[in-house]
């Protein structure tokens, strides 16, 4: 490939397009570094969810508070940290698509040549070839475990008899979390394939 020699004006562009590549990648690195400590916070949950279930054992422990920590709070906190790692993977599409529908066309424009800076390309094909172990799917699934374990620790705990329409409504209300969580999955795998 022969070497084009760039004048000043096209040479102040390619620097402002760098910088802006280079800042948007950073804010992509934010982001993801961001969701990785949403991934703590949810292991931190799940357990503490499985402390509090241990530690009942010795069955001193009010039932209204147990009802109130296992069928509304941890349900809540689980969805919340759902939406909090879904903005982030909606601020990494947003910015990935500013990258390449704006920055890198102006840079290979420049340059002119389409073959500069082509991994997002490369990674968007091969994540569209995977199937179902592809990067969205795995780390999502996760937001299930501690409302999946504060309902049937709650239940055992409880006993089936023992449970009243006011809780049963709550454990429903907890399922109805985890619909919300998967149909989230469900919207953010699509963007990610597209």
């Amino acid at each position: 490939m022969t070497q084009k020699q760039l004048n000043n004006a096209d040479q102040f562009l390619l620097n402002v397009h760098l910088k802006d590549y280079e800042l948007t990648r950073e804010e992509m690195v934010l982001r993801l570094k961001e969701k990785n400590s949403l991934l703590r916070y949810l292991i931190l949950l799940i357990g503490a969810v499985i402390a509090g279930l241990w530690s009942n054992q010795t069955g001193t422990t009010n039932n209204l508070i147990l009802m109130i920590i296992f069928l509304i709070i941890i349900p809540i906190i689980s969805t919340i940290l759902v939406f909090l790692y879904n903005w982030h993977d909606e601020c990494i599409i947003k910015l990935k698509s500013y990258l390449q529908d704006e920055i890198i066309p102006k840079i290979c424009k420049i340059f002119g040549t389409d073959d500069l800076l082509t991994w997002e390309n490369f990674q968007q094909k091969s994540r569209q070839e995977s199937k179902l172990l592809s990067y969205p799917n795995l780390g999502r699934l996760i937001f299930i475990v501690p409302i999946l374990v504060s309902v049937v620790g709650y239940i055992l705990i409880e006993n089936l008899q023992n449970l009243t329409y006011i809780k049963w409504i709550l454990i429903f209300m907890d399922i109805i979390f985890i619909i919300i969580i998967l149909s989230i999955f469900s919207d953010i795998n699509k963007k990610f394939r597209t």
